[in-house]
Parts: structure tokens; C-alpha cells; sequence
């Protein structure tokens, strides 16, 4: 079997974040391409969305993660099967395959993680967003929540978005999303260095075990990476291997 693009290559260890902006998908023929590759399941849940811009966003970031895991494999994106894990978490089904992916959308852009072998979640969101930060008291931890005081007002909503972006990350790379008390685990951000991960209570896990980055690649867009570290890989104060790249889904099959 032979891919339609060479395979790029994807170390174990490593994290590849692929970036899409919905209205660069814009041609009738891409846009047909895009709804040829995504499953009768995938156009079925795409037409359930009211407004037309919805539909459009669905059809980009799903064209989009099977664009992306045929960029390291030799399935053609339209040959992706994927299946939900207990607590909804898409995943791959093919067999054989080694690889992981996440994805994180929001209005304007959206996100592909790519791992191999390692778990790996993504989140992304838009800087503008307003946000009420009084709603770290509902949902994040009493480290963070003190931390975010600490802070001018003018800094607060930046660092809420921050927190926020990192623990959907941690939550979708553990792959139980809302399961998980998002007050049990704390992160530290300083500039400099990457973000670190605290266990406080009621979540079992190790922080070695995880690696993160948040950066603004995108103007106007905050963009955290959560990648598991495998056993034998982790070195201290190591940091993540991550590349991050903009693209237009399927404009190889344009036309």
C-alpha cells in the first residue's frame, strides 16, 4: 500500500502539533475533498449542527486529524477508523498502528497532537476570550487559585487561560476528560522553563510521567501540550520535542 504523501518521521518521545484555520478551507472542491475522507458517522454528526459555520468548523477539524495521521502512515486519511474510549475519548482503532493523536478547537483555529507510543493532549484558546476569573475558585486548585491573586488584575485573565489550556491538556491525554477533579493537581508557570505538574489529592498518578509546553505559536492563541513520558525516556529537566506547524487539510487531494 502506498501513501499519497511521504511519511514524515515521528520519533517516540516526540510531539507534532498540526494547526488549521477553518476559513482557509474555503475552495467547493477541498471542501469536498474534506467530506469524502470523514466517515458516513463523522458527515451524519456534522449536519446535526444548526448554523452552517459549525458545520464547517466539524468538517475542518475532522478532515484535519485524518490528514494529519496519514502525514506518518501509509493509510490514506479516508481509511482512518477510530473508536471512543469509556469516557468518550476518540482513538484509533486500525490495527498496528503506534500512533496517538488529540484534538482541541476553538473559534478560528483548530489543533492536531500527534505521538507515537506515547499519549499526548492538546488544547487551544483563543486570547481575546473573556473569562471571569473568580471561576478559579470552582475549578482550579488552591496553589493556582493563590498564584493567580498574586497577580495584577491586568495579568489575571493571560494566566487563567494559561491554567486552563494546561489542564485540559493533562485531562485529555489521561483520556477521562472531566473524570478527573480538576482541583487535584496544581501547575507551577515561570518564565524560562516549562510548566510543572503537582499532584495534590485524589488523582493517582506521577509528575515525572508527564511532560508540558504552553507557548503562543499562533498570535492571538494560547496552546498547551501534555505528552507522557515513557519509562526510560525521562531525563530532568529535559524538555519536550515538539514541533508546530500550520496547514490547509487535504490540499494535496484539491482538484
Amino acid at each position: 500500500m502506498s501513501s499519497f504523501r511521504n511519511a514524515l518521521t515521528l520519533a517516540s518521545g516526540e510531539a507534532h502539533v498540526w494547526l488549521a484555520r477553518p476559513e482557509q478551507v474555503s475552495s467547493p472542491a477541498l471542501c469536498i475533498a474534506c467530506e469524502n475522507v470523514l466517515s458516513d458517522e463523522e458527515n451524519l454528526r456534522r449536519c446535526r449542527f444548526r448554523f452552517e459555520r459549525h458545520r464547517h468548523h466539524f468538517l475542518v477539524a475532522h478532515a484535519l486529524v485524518r490528514d494529519t495521521l496519514s502525514r506518518y502512515s501509509e493509510l490514506r486519511p479516508n481509511e482512518w477508523v477510530f473508536h471512543n474510549n469509556a469516557y468518550g475519548r476518540p482513538e484509533i482503532a486500525n490495527r498496528a498502528s503506534d500512533l496517538h493523536f488529540n484534538l482541541s478547537h476553538t473559534d478560528g483555529l483548530v489543533a492536531c497532537a500527534v505521538s507515537r507510543h506515547s499519549e499526548i493532549g492538546v488544547d487551544v484558546e483563543a486570547s481575546a476570550r473573556t473569562v471571569d476569573v473568580r471561576v478559579a475558585d470552582r475549578y482550579f486548585s488552591a496553589p493556582e487559585n493563590r498564584a493567580l491573586l498574586t497577580l495584577p488584575a491586568s495579568q489575571r485573565q493571560s494566566r487563567f487561560l494559561q491554567y486552563w489550556t494546561l489542564k485540559e491538556s493533562y485531562i485529555k491525554a489521561r483520556g477521562m476528560g472531566l473524570a478527573l477533579p480538576l482541583d487535584g493537581f496544581a501547575f507551577s508557570i515561570a518564565e524560562g522553563r516549562a510548566p510543572d505538574i503537582e499532584f495534590l489529592s485524589g488523582i493517582s498518578d506521577r509528575a515525572e510521567r508527564w511532560q508540558f509546553q504552553l507557548l503562543e505559536t499562533t498570535p492571538g492563541f494560547v496552546l498547551a501540550v501534555c505528552l507522557e513520558v515513557l519509562d526510560g525516556q525521562h531525563a530532568p529537566d529535559a524538555k519536550m520535542k515538539l514541533k508546530v506547524r500550520e496547514t490547509v487539510p487535504l490540499v494535496d487531494l484539491e482538484g
